[in-house]
């Protein structure tokens, strides 16, 4: 059993959209809908089924209602060849492979967003070292008096502006 959540993840889609499909095709998944604990709504395989069908059809172009139209024939003529297994054997087949495309054209838009954001990582860092230049490292001034005493005072510590503290964080330093 799936719930919204899960069709929204399976489909592609927001839950607004599953809810719309959901009653939009009220007749096809008279069946299939139950309710779960506190009246979560709840579709069984078969009705993921038309779903993914009508999605399929959605992408193809088809407004919902021709989408409801054509996948009502087809259940109406399966339902009529029945007793046929090997044919709900090969829709399952049908099925299975077009998740895995659907899978492997969403890790293909993911790696395709990941190149793009890491090229703008590049250009920031590239934009950082052209805009931020190194601050100049501080010389301590001589100290007359440190020459006179008997242990070395420690050296001024340098201080370091906001900047220099981004650009080194940003390189991990």
């Amino acid at each position: 059993m799936h719930d919204i959540e899960d069709l929204c993840a399976i489909l592609g889609m927001t839950p607004p959209q599953v809810r719309r499909r959901l009653s939009d095709l009220e007749d096809l998944l008279r069946g299939h809908i139950h309710q779960g604990k506190r009246n979560k709504i709840l579709i069984d395989s078969a009705g993921l089924a038309i779903l993914r069908r009508v999605t399929e059809y959605e992408k193809r172009g088809l407004s919902l209602n021709e989408c409801k139209t054509i996948v009502k024939q087809e259940l109406t003529s399966e339902k009529s060849g029945q007793g046929n297994g090997a044919s709900s054997t090969v829709k399952v087949d049908e099925t299975s492979v077009k998740l895995l495309d659907l899978l492997q054209e969403q890790l293909r838009v993911k790696d395709e967003q990941i190149r793009r954001l890491q090229e703008q990582i590049d250009k920031l860092y590239e934009l950082i070292e052209t805009r931020l230049p190194l601050p100049p490292t501080p010389t301590p001034d001589p100290d007359p008096d440190a020459e006179t005493s008997a242990s070395p005072a420690p050296p001024p510590r340098a201080r370091v502006s906001r900047w220099t503290r981004l650009k080194q964080f940003l390189k991990g330093e």
